[in-house]
C-alpha cells in the first residue's frame, strides 16, 4: 500500500479499479478466472473494496471480465459487481472487449443484452455520463 500510496500522490485518479476475478494462488499467476457466487464472496469483495478505498481514500471499483468458464459466469457476474461496488460507493467500468469476448464464446448479444439496464452508462475523458456509480469504458485493444 505504500508504494501504491506513492503512485497515487505523484498521478493522481479519479477511481482505482481492478478485475473482478481471481489471478493469483501459490505462485501461480494468469488471466483473471471467474469466482463462484457466494453471499461470502460478495462480502469479501465489499470488505476489501472498502478497505482499499479507506486506505488510499480513492473511490474504487471492478471491472468485468472477457473469461468465463460457463455461461452461469457471464449470466451471474453483473449482479456479483454491482453487490460488491454498491455498498461501497464503487464504480463499475464495463469493458467492451471482454464483453465482446463473453459474447462471441457464449453466442449472445455483444449489444449488452445480457447485461442488467442499470450498468449502462458512458464514459467521455474525465465525466461519466448515465446512472452515478457507473462508467463503460471501450479500452483501445488492437485489432486481431
Amino acid at each position: 500500500m505504500r508504494r501504491t500510496r506513492e503512485v497515487l500522490k505523484r498521478w493522481p485518479v479519479r477511481w482505482l479499479v481492478d478485475h473482478f476475478g481471481c489471478c493469483r494462488a501459490a505462485g501461480w499467476h494468469a488471466a483473471p478466472l471467474p469466482l463462484p457466487p457466494s453471499r461470502a464472496l460478495v462480502q469479501l469483495g465489499r470488505d476489501h473494496l472498502a478497505w482499499v478505498r479507506d486506505e488510499l481514500q480513492v473511490q474504487v471499483g471492478l471491472e468485468n471480465l472477457a473469461l468465463a468458464l460457463c455461461l452461469d459466469d457471464v449470466l451471474v457476474q453483473p449482479d456479483l459487481v454491482d453487490a460488491m461496488v454498491r455498498p461501497v460507493g464503487g464504480v463499475v467500468l464495463l469493458d467492451l472487449h471482454n464483453l465482446w469476448c463473453q459474447a462471441g464464446n457464449f453466442d449472445l448479444d455483444p449489444w449488452l443484452g445480457h447485461r442488467p439496464t442499470r450498468h449502462e452508462g458512458r464514459h467521455r475523458g474525465d465525466r461519466a455520463l448515465g446512472p452515478p456509480r457507473t462508467a463503460v469504458m471501450a479500452k483501445p485493444r488492437a485489432s486481431p
